[in-house]
């Protein structure tokens, strides 16, 4: 059959067997091609950013990482006045210990608005000065009934009476 056509015949169909070739590439791999590369640089670039968003939040770690440990003893401070009893004299208890405050006696009695706290306590001048300048923070919400000071040989003996009144507790909450 091609042996029938004439030399004209054959180079019109063979351009026209190569612009099909030509067609049929174009049509299902390059094109594709060049949509699948154009979808790749918009995702690179959707990761450049990614990458450049991530590298300043690196830098501001040090401020937020500042800003958190702010915060978070802010959220602990308010979060104290919203524990129960039991709670709350442990957190004295640890005050106490990091003072090197010497309890010896430790008494709590809880009413429906305050909780009241009797202590008999030993220690040196700067240790007393220093618990009770972290009870400071408390005194907002705690009235000191009693405190009497009384000098040893060794040491200061303390009664110190404390009253923390539930009402003015953030939260206000009885966590009984």
């Amino acid at each position: 059959m091609l042996a029938n056509l004439n030399k004209r015949e054959l180079i019109i169909l063979s351009v026209a067997i190569i612009i099909i070739i030509l067609t049929l590439y174009y049509v299902y791999v390059y094109d594709p091609l060049v949509t699948e590369i154009g979808e790749l640089e918009q995702e690179k670039q959707s990761k450049v950013q990614e990458v450049q968003v991530a590298q300043e939040m690196v830098k501001k770690l040090p401020e937020m990482k500042e800003r958190y440990n702010e915060l978070t003893q802010r959220t602990d401070f308010v979060n104290f006045f919203n524990i129960s009893n039991d709670k709350l004299l442990v957190e004295l208890k640890n005050i106490a210990d990091q003072n090197n405050i010497t309890l010896r006696s430790f008494k709590p009695n809880a009413s429906e608005d305050t909780i009241n706290i009797a202590m008999f306590i030993e220690a040196d001048y700067f240790d007393l000065n220093r618990f009770l300048t972290e009870l400071k923070r408390f005194e907002y919400w705690m009235d000191y009934k009693t405190l009497t000071v009384r000098p040893t040989e060794e040491n200061l003996q303390v009664n110190l009476s404390l009253t923390f009144h539930k009402e003015g507790l953030i939260g206000g909450e009885n966590n009984e």
